[in-house]
C-alpha cells in the first residue's frame, strides 16, 4: 500500500516514531490517513481468514490482483505479491553464480543483445542493507549508436529453455499459468554499438554476454513507460506472444519521502524507493486464444522480448508455473459487501 507505514495498522503505534516532535523531522503529511490504512487491512486480513479458514474461494482473485476489489480499497497505489502452494519455479537466481543455468537441472538461460545481464542481491533503500534475495537485472537499448537516431537493431531478449520432459513431469496443464516477479528501474543503458560483423547480426550469444557485469554509462533517470512481449514456444515450434501490459500495470518503483526535508532523504538513503517486485500471472488460456495451435503441455521456452520500449532495465525473479489458471471472480464476490472485518 503506497504511503502506508508500519505503525498505522493499529490504533496504538501511530506515526510518531521519533516521539511527540516527530513532525519536525518526519514527512508525516506524506502518509495515508490511519483510517484508510486500517480500512485496507480490514479488507485483506478478513478476506484472507475467510479464504483459508472458511474456504471462501471467491476472495482468491483479490490477492492476485487488487483491482478486482478496487471499489473496496482506499484510493492509492498498490503492489501485489502472490504465490500459491503449487507454484513450481524454474529460475530463482539463487544457489550459484552461473548466469546461464536455472534452478532446475536442465533449465538454461540465454541473453541476446542485452546491455545488462547480471544477478545480484536486491537492496533496500538504506545503504549496505540487502534484502537477502537474489534476482536478475536485464537492461537493453535497441538503438544503434551513431548520428542516425532511427537506426535500431533486433530487439533484445532473454530466453529460458526447459528440458524436454519437464512439462510432463510437472503435469503442466492447459489451465495453468506462467508466473514471475518483475519491476522496472530508472536505469537506461546507452545505445548499443554497431555490429562488427554484418553476417553475424547484432545478437549476442549467452557465452559472450555472461561475463558482462558492468552496466554502461546511463543518462538521466528514465520515466518512459515500460512494456515488453512474453513469447511462449512449445516443443513443436509453435509460439504465442502477448504484451506483458495485458496482465497488469508495469509500474516503476514508487518513490517515498520519509524525512521532512528532501536533502535529508538523499543523505540518509541510497535511493528514494524500495524495489518491491510485482507478481504477474499469465494464464495459458490467454496464449492459446492468441495462437490456438500453441500447446502449453509441451512448453519448451519462455522468452522476454524487449520490443515495446526502446531502452530500459527490469529486475526479474522467481519465474515458474502456477497450477492456477485464470481466476474469474464469482458474481457474489463482486456484488456482496466486503468481508466482515471491513466497516
Amino acid at each position: 500500500m503506497y504511503r502506508a507505514n508500519h505503525g498505522q495498522w493499529n490504533t496504538v503505534w501511530g506515526n510518531k516514531d521519533r516521539g511527540p516532535r516527530s513532525g519536525r523531522t518526519l514527512a508525516l503529511d506524506a502518509l495515508v490517513s490511519p483510517e484508510a490504512q486500517r480500512d485496507f487491512a480490514k479488507v485483506y486480513v478478513a478476506a484472507f481468514l475467510d479464504a483459508t479458514l472458511k474456504e471462501k474461494r471467491q476472495y482468491l482473485p483479490m490477492f492476485r490482483d487488487h483491482r478486482v476489489v478496487g471499489s473496496w480499497l482506499p484510493k492509492t497505489m498498490y503492489i501485489t505479491r502472490f504465490e500459491e502452494s503449487g507454484f513450481r519455479p524454474v529460475s530463482t537466481h539463487e544457489g550459484d553464480i552461473d548466469l546461464t543455468t536455472g534452478s532446475v537441472p536442465g533449465v538454461t538461460t540465454r541473453g541476446d543483445s542485452l546491455s545488462v545481464w547480471r544477478e545480484g542481491i536486491l537492496p533496500f533503500r538504506t545503504a549496505n542493507s540487502p534484502q537477502n534475495n537474489s534476482a536478475v537485472w536485464l537492461g537493453w537499448n535497441n538503438r544503434i549508436a551513431g548520428d542516425d537516431s532511427t537506426r535500431a537493431g533486433i530487439p533484445a531478449s532473454y530466453t529460458i529453455t526447459l528440458p524436454d520432459s519437464l512439462a510432463s513431469q510437472w503435469s503442466i496443464g492447459r489451465n495453468a499459468s506462467l508466473a514471475f516477479l518483475l519491476s522496472p528501474t530508472d536505469a537506461k543503458p546507452g545505445p548499443r554499438a554497431a555490429p562488427k560483423d554484418s553476417a553475424a547480426g547484432d545478437s549476442t550469444s549467452a557465452k559472450r554476454s555472461a561475463p558482462k557485469r558492468k552496466a554502461p554509462k546511463q543518462t538521466a533517470p528514465d520515466t518512459t513507460p515500460i512494456d515488453l512481449t512474453i513469447e511462449l514456444t512449445d516443443a513443436g515450434g509453435t509460439s504465442a506472444r502477448l504484451p506483458l501490459s495485458n496482465f497488469g500495470a508495469i509500474r516503476r518503483p514508487l518513490q517515498t519521502h520519509i524525512m521532512r526535508r528532501a536533502k535529508r532523504d538523499k543523505s540518509q538513503f541510497s535511493t528514494l524507493y524500495e524495489i518491491v517486485l510485482q507478481t504477474y500471472i499469465l494464464p495459458f488460456t490467454d496464449f492459446i486464444a492468441a495462437s490456438p495451435s500453441f500447446d502449453p503441455t509441451r512448453i519448451r521456452t519462455i522468452r522476454f522480448v524487449f520490443d515495446r520500449t526502446v531502452a530500459g532495465t527490469v529486475v526479474l525473479d522467481d519465474v515458474g508455473f502456477s497450477r492456477l489458471g485464470r481466476v474469474v471472480p464469482t458474481p457474489t464476490a463482486l456484488d456482496e459487501a466486503p468481508p466482515a472485518g471491513r466497516r
